[in-house]
């Protein structure tokens, strides 16, 4: 299915969640790395700063559209881990985070799950915040934080202690909360960014850099892996390990996760965790 809102990801967007929400593209981060800013997808994604996707005549408009879709998706979507927010902005930027709020009010208020990635934190401390933390929503609704460790490459976004910091404040408040380490920039700097959040993350997940050959020697990469898996299951957290991994390394991914506890796969419903491995 693939509406002019909600849709279903392929591929590597796929690994993330069956079920996603684009309301609008372009982003003011600046990230050095953004995939939505390098060939072609840049035209139509990667603006410096977000606008409504084409075909939304207004904010309105966009969120109406959202509500009718996932309306006539419900069960799909319910059952399939919720819907995510978002592959095509930052969900929580000044300009997107009102949106943002209102389809995954009104998405909790159906029981459908919500993920939000993003790399902003201000909204985290707003009132629309808060209302989201308590109640029925709470049990709803995970928040997710890419942590690079490198602030020089994201030079508009929140700095990656803040967002540390943020998930923090989120976790104590009973929120679901996940990392995406992914781009590896370096694997010293996302271990520090896995290590520092230890206890306040529920879900690690963790990928190469894409659209570009690796220079990130299997051998370290290996002890990398292998250091987060100790990591996860002394702090009763779990990890999925992209794709891009298991491919550098040349690993059976099945093998793996079967063989450790921590480890899952991208089918991992953070909502219903002791329904899976």
């Amino acid at each position: 299915m693939k509406g002019l809102v909600l849709y279903q990801p392929k591929g590597k967007a796929g690994e993330y969640a069956a079920w996603a929400a684009n309301l609008f593209v372009g982003c003011s981060n600046m990230c050095e790395y953004c995939y939505c800013k390098k060939g072609i997808l840049a035209k139509a994604m990667g603006q410096d700063t977000p606008q409504l996707k084409a075909g939304l005549k207004d904010v309105e408009d966009a969120i109406n559209t959202f509500k009718y879709e996932l309306i006539d998706n419900l069960d799909a979507v319910r059952d399939n881990g919720g819907v995510f927010f978002s592959f095509s902005t930052d969900p929580c930027l000044p300009e997107t985070w009102g949106a943002t709020y209102e389809c995954a009010k009104f998405a909790m208020s159906l029981d459908v799950p919500v993920s939000i990635l993003t790399k902003c934190t201000a909204w985290a401390y707003t009132k629309e915040a808060h209302d989201l933390c308590h109640g029925k929503c709470r049990q709803l609704l995970a928040v997710g934080f890419t942590l690079t460790g490198h602030d020089e490459l994201e030079p508009n976004a929140a700095k990656n202690q803040e967002r540390i910091d943020a998930m923090g404040q989120l976790k104590v408040r009973g929120i679901k909360t996940f990392a995406s380490v992914e781009p590896i920039v370096d694997l010293e700097a996302s271990w520090k960014m896995i290590w520092e959040t230890r206890g306040r993350c529920d879900l690690y997940k963790i990928g190469l850099m894409s659209g570009k050959k690796q220079n990130v020697n299997p051998f370290d990469l290996e002890k990398f892996v292998y250091e987060v898996v100790g990591m996860v299951n002394n702090y009763r957290a779990k990890v999925y390990f992209k794709e891009s991994i298991f491919k550098h390394l040349s690993w059976s991914k099945s093998a793996f996760i079967a063989k450790y506890d921590g480890c899952v796969d991208s089918d991992y419903n953070i909502f219903e965790p002791t329904n899976n491995k």
